[in-house]
C-alpha cells in the first residue's frame, strides 16, 4: 500500500510539473493569414487586382505601427513612402462595363487620395520627431484604411 501512495504523490508531481511548463512556457502560435473577407459584388478580377495592393498596404502598415509605437521616426518615413509611391488606381474616364476600375464605387477614389494625402501627414509628422503628432498622424491614416476596407466589404451601403 506504501507504494501506491507513494506512485500516487509522485505521478501528482510530475502532472503538476508538467502543468507548470506548459503554463511558464510561451505555446508556440501558428500565425494565422489575417485577410479581410471576399465581397460578393466585386468580379474575382478586380479582387485579385486589390488583393495584391492591399498585401503591400499590410505589410507597410505594420512597419509603421512598429514605427509609431517605437518612436522609430526613420521606419515610419520609410513606410509613408512606400504608400505614397504605390500607383493610384485610375478613375474610370466612361462607364465602360469592360474597364476594370469601372467596377469600383467612386468613392474610392476618393478614399485612395485620403490614403496619400494622410500618408503626406504621417510622413511630415514624423520628420517633426513629436511622437505625440505622428500618433496622431498615423491615427488619421489608419481611419481611411478602414473607411476603405468598410466600402470594399459593403459597396456602401
Amino acid at each position: 500500500m506504501r507504494h501506491t501512495h507513494a506512485f500516487g504523490a509522485g505521478a501528482l508531481i510530475a502532472a503538476l510539473s508538467a502543468g507548470l511548463v506548459v503554463w511558464l512556457v510561451p505555446l508556440r502560435r501558428v500565425p494565422r493569414e489575417r485577410r479581410l473577407a471576399e465581397p460578393q459584388h466585386l468580379p474575382t478580377a478586380a479582387r485579385e487586382v486589390l488583393s495584391h495592393r492591399m498585401e503591400r498596404h499590410g505589410r507597410s502598415m505594420d512597419d509603421l505601427v512598429r514605427g509609431v509605437v517605437l518612436l522609430d521616426d526613420q521606419d515610419v518615413e520609410e513606410a509613408a513612402d512606400r504608400i505614397l509611391a504605390e500607383p493610384t488606381l485610375a478613375r474610370p474616364l466612361t462607364g465602360d462595363a469592360t474597364d476594370l476600375n469601372s467596377l469600383l464605387p467612386a468613392r474610392f477614389f476618393v478614399l485612395q487620395d485620403e490614403l496619400r494625402a494622410q500618408a503626406k501627414s504621417l510622413k511630415a509628422a514624423a520628420a517633426s520627431h513629436d511622437p505625440t503628432h505622428t500618433a496622431d498622424a498615423f491615427g488619421q491614416l489608419s481611419r481611411a484604411c478602414v473607411s476603405c476596407h468598410q466600402l470594399y466589404l459593403t459597396n456602401g451601403k
